[in-house]
Order: C-alpha cells, then sequence, then structure tokens
C-alpha cells in the first residue's frame, strides 16, 4: 500500500563454469514482468549483483617454522611476526586496505590472464572485506598447538571458463589452458590458493627483510626488460643493478655493455661448433638417402683449463654441472671418455666450461655440437694439431653414444660449419653448398623434447614392417632434398618453402609430427611463411619456417602462442 516502499528480489542462479552475467541479466529482465504484476509495482532495475556472496571459496595452508627462518631470524620469530602484522590488519583500516590490495596482485592477474572481469572481482570481494560494518582484512594468520603457522582466506569469486568473450580471446584461452583448471570451480579455488600465497610472501618480506627489497627487484627486471636484455644476461643484469642502487634504464645498458665486453674476452679463449637444421632427409638420411642441412653457426663454445681435480663439465645455459666418472662410457661421461681415449690425454683433468645458444633435446644438434666443441677445446689444451676429418670421426662416435644409430650428419656439419647435401654411404658423404645470404629462417620450440635414439627406433620399427611404403617415402624425401639445394642455392625461397610443406607431409606419414609441432607449423604459414616443417627427429623438439618477407610477423605471432624462437645466424 505504501507507493514509496522499494523491493528487492534477489534471483539465484548457477551460472555453472560461465561468469553469467548475461545469462543472469537475461532471466532478470525476463522476470521482471512477473514480479510487476506480483507486487503491483514498477521494475526500475533489473540486473545481476557482482557481489557474489553465495559463491564463497576458501584455501588454508600450513607452514612449519623449520621452512620460515633466515640467516638473521628463527622460524618462530617469523611465525609471531606474521601473526601480530595478521592482528594489526585486522584492527587498523589503513593497514587492511594494503594487505588486501596485495591479496589482490595474485587474484587480479591471474583473472586477466584467464579473461575474466577483475574488476568485478575486485568489486564482490572488497564489499565482503566489509560485510561486518569495518572493512578488514581478507587473511588470518595464526599457530597451531603444535607450533605451526596456518592461514586462512575466505573471499566470494565466480570467475568463468567459457562463454563468447573467451572464445574470441586466444590469450585467455592459453592462460586457462596454463592454469590446468577444467571448471570453474577449481579456477576459482586457484584464485584463493594464488591471493593466500601472496599475502604470504608479502607478510613474510615485511617482517624480516622489508618489502623494498623485493621491490627493487622487480622494479630492476622490468628495467632490465626495458633495455632488451637478452635471456642469458638477464640475471646478471639484474643482480647488478640492485647492487649498484642505481636502477635506471642508462645504468643497464651500461651493464649489458660491460656484459658483453666481458664476453667477448671470454669467448676469445672459446672453441666453437655449428649447430644445425635439417631442411629436408629427416629419419631418411638414416636409411641412405640424401639430407638437407645448413648450420648455426658459433652455436656452441668450449674452454678446456687443465685441472688438479677430477674432470668437471659445466653447461650454465642448460644448469648442468657435473664430475666426469672416467669409468663409465654412458651419457655424457661417455661422451666425454670417447673423446679423451681418442685423445689419449691418459690422466689428465680438465675443467670444461661450455656455452650454448642452442635448447637442449630440440632436434638441432646440441650433443654432436658439443662434442666437437670439447675435442676443439681438449685439443688446444695440450697442443694437439687435429683437422677436421679426425675431430668429425670422433664427433662420430660420440653420437653412436647419444643416438644409437645416427646418420652422421650432426657431426658433419658442426664440424664443417657449412650448408651440406648429405648421404650417408657416399665417399665423400657430404657436399658443400656455397651460398650467397643465409636464407631467412626462424626456428620455433615446441612445449616437449625430442627424444632422437627413441625417434628413430621407432621409426625403424615401423620401416621394418612396412618396408616398400617407407621405403617410397623415403625416396621422396631423397627427390626433395636434392631439389631444395638447388632452390637454396638459386634464392628461390617461394619453391624451397613449397618443397618443404611437401617434405613436411611426409615426415608426418611416418609418424614424428605431434600436435604442438602441427601448431606452430600452421602459425608460421598462416602469418606469411613460406615454408614450414619439423626439422630433427620430431616427436617434439623444433619447426624451421622459411619466412622471406615475414620473419617478424611470424616470431611476434609465435611468442603470442607462448612459443620461444630463435633466429639462427643472425
Amino acid at each position: 500500500q505504501n507507493e514509496s516502499a522499494i523491493i528487492s528480489a534477489h534471483l539465484l542462479i548457477d551460472t555453472c563454469d560461465a561468469m553469467g552475467a548475461n545469462l543472469v541479466n537475461t532471466i532478470c529482465e525476463s522476470i521482471a514482468p512477473a514480479l510487476e504484476k506480483i507486487s503491483g509495482g514498477k521494475a526500475l532495475l533489473k540486473i545481476l549483483s557482482n557481489y557474489s556472496d553465495n559463491s564463497v571459496c576458501s584455501a588454508i595452508v600450513t607452514y612449519s617454522p623449520n621452512c620460515l627462518a633466515n640467516t638473521s631470524m628463527t622460524g618462530e620469530e617469523v611465525r609471531d611476526r606474521i601473526i601480530l602484522a595478521s592482528h594489526i590488519a585486522t584492527s587498523d583500516v589503513h593497514r587492511a586496505v594494503t594487505s588486501n590490495k596485495g591479496i589482490m596482485n595474485g587474484i587480479d592477474a591471474l583473472a586477466i590472464a584467464t579473461g575474466n572481469d577483475w574488476r568485478a572481482i575486485e568489486a564482490s570481494i572488497h564489499a565482503f572485506a566489509s560485510k561486518n560494518g569495518q572493512y578488514s582484512t581478507l587473511t588470518k594468520w595464526s599457530s597451531t598447538d603444535d607450533g605451526n603457522l596456518i592461514g586462512e582466506i575466505k573471499i566470494p569469486i565466480k570467475p568463468g571458463i567459457v562463454g563468447g568473450s573467451l572464445l574470441l580471446n586466444p590469450a585467455a584461452r592459453l592462460g586457462i589452458a596454463i592454469a590446468g583448471v577444467k571448471n570453474a570451480q577449481q579456477l576459482s579455488e586457484l584464485m584463493t590458493s594464488v591471493g593466500l600465497a601472496q599475502n604470504f610472501a608479502a607478510l613474510k618480506a615485511l617482517v624480516t627483510d622489508g618489502i623494498q627489497k623485493g621491490h627493487m627487484r622487480l622494479h630492476a627486471r622490468s628495467v632490465a626488460s626495458l633495455v632488451k636484455t637478452p635471456n642469458y644476461y638477464f640475471d646478471d643484469v639484474v643482480e647488478r643493478l640492485v647492487e649498484s642502487n642505481n636502477i635506471k634504464a642508462w645504468k643497464a645498458a651500461e651493464i649489458l655493455k660491460d656484459l658483453e665486453y666481458e664476453r667477448t674476452l671470454s669467448l676469445a679463449n672459446n672453441e666453437f661448433s655449428a649447430g644445425k637444421i635439417i631442411l629436408f632427409g629427416e629419419h631418411a638420411a638414416v636409411y641412405d638417402k640424401h639430407a638437407l642441412a645448413i648450420p648455426i653457426i658459433k652455436a656452441v663454445g668450449a674452454n678446456a683449463l687443465p685441472f688438479k681435480e677430477e674432470t668437471k663439465i659445466t653447461i650454465s645455459e642448460w644448469g648442468l654441472s657435473t664430475t666426469i666418472n672416467r669409468k663409465d662410457y654412458t651419457g655424457v661421461n661417455g661422451v666425454v671418455n670417447t673423446i679423451f681415449d681418442a685423445l689419449e690425454v691418459g690422466d689428465l683433468n680438465f675443467f670444461i666450461k661450455i656455452s650454448s645458444s642452442l635448447p637442449q633435446g630440440m632436434g638441432l644438434g646440441s650433443s654432436a655440437a658439443i662434442a666437437v666443441a670439447i675435442i676443439r677445446a681438449v685439443a688446444k689444451s695440450i697442443n694437439i694439431s687435429i683437422d677436421n676429418e679426425r675431430i668429425n670421426q670422433i664427433a662420430f662416435q660420440c653420437e653412436k653414444l647419444a643416438h644409437g644409430n645416427p646418420s652422421g650428419i650432426d657431426n658433419t656439419i658442426s664440424c664443417f660449419e657449412e650448408p651440406i647435401l648429405f648421404q650417408k654411404n657416399k665417399s665423400p658423404n657430404f657436399e658443400i653448398i656455397e651460398l650467397n645470404n643465409a636464407p631467412p629462417l626462424l626456428i620455433g620450440f615446441s612445449k616437449h623434447s625430442s627424444h632422437t635414439i627413441s625417434q628413430v627406433s621407432n621409426v625403424g620399427s615401423r620401416y621394418n614392417k612396412n618396408i616398400s611404403q617407407y621405403e617410397t617415402i623415403f625416396d621422396h624425401i631423397d627427390e626433395l632434398s636434392c631439389k631444395g639445394a638447388e632452390a637454396l642455392k638459386a634464392g628461390n625461397y617461394k619453391e624451397l618453402g613449397q618443397l618443404m610443406n611437401i617434405c613436411h607431409g611426409l615426415l608426418n606419414a611416418i609418424e614424428i609430427s605431434t600436435p604442438d609441432l602441427e601448431n606452430i607449423i600452421n602459425i608460421a604459414r598462416e602469418n606469411g611463411a613460406s615454408g614450414a616443417k619439423l626439422t630433427g627427429s620430431g616427436g617434439g623438439g623444433s619447426v624451421v619456417a622459411l619466412c622471406p618477407d615475414s620473419i617478424e610477423e611470424v616470431q611476434k605471432a609465435l611468442h603470442q602462442a607462448g612459443y620461444e624462437t630463435l633466429r639462427p645466424n643472425t
């Protein structure tokens, strides 16, 4: 009867895996006439509420004091300080706002990465923080009876993983795939857990070293990125920026220049070898067919210094540092010992430092390149004169240890560092291809490494079951290798690209491609590559794309899709 009365009707709708804004708004507008008839009033607002207080998610974490200690505090001290900081945030609204902002740093980032409405999530969570009449922290930290630190968070959160906006956003689809969630509830749980983890990290930093140390490091990383610091210098630039206490772009550029100079001095004593890109002939080369390959110049460098202790080898880019067992002829030990036996080093030991621009297990000939570089470095260290023919023979023995039944192309191109047309049992087994210019190639790396020895074995097994069919395929690949060599010599990149595409189809027929490799190839071709195919043994590894006029576009598209790339010989 009261004309000024306002009635609010709430509809509770389970939107399942969708964010559901359009669904809820549609239902609200559809049901409004019926509610007007029942109430005798007029519906003014027909819209969802972003306050999702019926979709509350919680997370709990427990830390032992043993994992909280640092060089200046015991774990118990750190625990008690975190608990005290939590109490302060509960009672002081100024601290609570900052604490919750830190929590949202993690949640917002995940929401944006998965294509969710981070503003709606923020609004809901901050309203929830005020549900008791005073704005307060979203987390609670306390100790258990046995002295552990326990953290709790409870927040209203309703993200989505399906819907039109997500379907149209490839970055969001990638973010959801990386997150590994199967439904919206799992994404809610992940977001909540990330918020709690973010809060713990901030509190621990605050009550120990102080937040500024971490902020300075983050700032240094941003500045290092701003001056386009290469990956292999990145951590060093960040460390030196922080130490300088002068985190500026000009300082980062100065540090980068110093590192380049230091590296030049270091590399002056290195012995180098080449990686390889097979353009045609994968697997067919094992069966005496032609293969066409080009080198990745100076892909691996090695320095060998006499060492009083046991022989040690490091590859910093791979995170490898190991001591060589002189009686073991498997793996890295086998490669080094095979080289030592061939060079007759006796009881001498070495410290062998290797630098590599080749990622491990990506089908770019890293094992052969490392073997060749070590041979050259050790020979130089003990003043042995050794020619490429002998280096190639030793490296081939190393390749047998690594790959079982190799064709020999990897060690040959690594050793001679020239484009070659290779045939296993021919004498000589390779012809150098003279080029005026390096072809415009781009390498794209899949998410999975390639295991050459197993791929060669698997193809061999299928070959033995279908010899005539496989021989026909390998004959076609042989023909493509020879035609490709002529197109490469002539710089006819249109024809070369077409031949590469045909070759990939044949490699797919022998079952060595993967969905990930196919995705890289499709992205490359769709963005202008004249040819793209897997390179190496397959089953993972790399794709080579020929990009006469589109290398920037192809590289950008691959990076946006989450793939790393390499521009060889540039």
